[in-house]
């Protein structure tokens, strides 16, 4: 699941009113799409943001692990593709929990992240990041 940081933003102050409907309640907001992002999707849309077609090859955890171990060994401190990176990766499930939105009376995702995506990529742009 993702979130943009205004719309985050947004939900700490809706909560700070606080009052006893939503005290000691956990919550777990997210852009509002449902079954969340997988990481071909994610991919995608990161590579439409910075003009680019993006090809993912799915790899099984047992790659992953192996890939990161292979990256360690061979640049140390520099590898890109890390024990825990391979990990976090490889994790089943990264939506959140239905039964844990917020409250529609409460917020509202406003931002889709395709468009924060987007945002995020003309502002490295400006910045001559990207």
């Amino acid at each position: 699941s993702m979130i943009h940081v205004q719309d985050l933003a947004r939900l700490l102050l809706a909560l700070r009113e606080g009052g006893e409907g939503i005290t000691h309640q956990v919550f777990e907001p997210d852009d509002g799409r449902a079954h969340g992002w997988t990481h071909t999707d994610l991919a995608r849309s990161i590579g439409s943001a910075v003009g680019t077609n993006v090809h993912t090859i799915p790899l099984p955890a047992f790659a992953l692990h192996a890939a990161a171990a292979l990256d360690e060994k061979f640049r140390g401190r520099n590898a890109r593709l890390t024990k825990d990176r391979a990990g976090y990766l490889a994790h089943k499930d990264w939506t959140v929990a239905p039964s844990r939105g917020v409250p529609t009376d409460i917020w509202q995702p406003e931002i889709l992240t395709r468009e924060g995506l987007r945002d995020t990529a003309q502002w490295y742009r400006e910045a001559g990041m990207l």
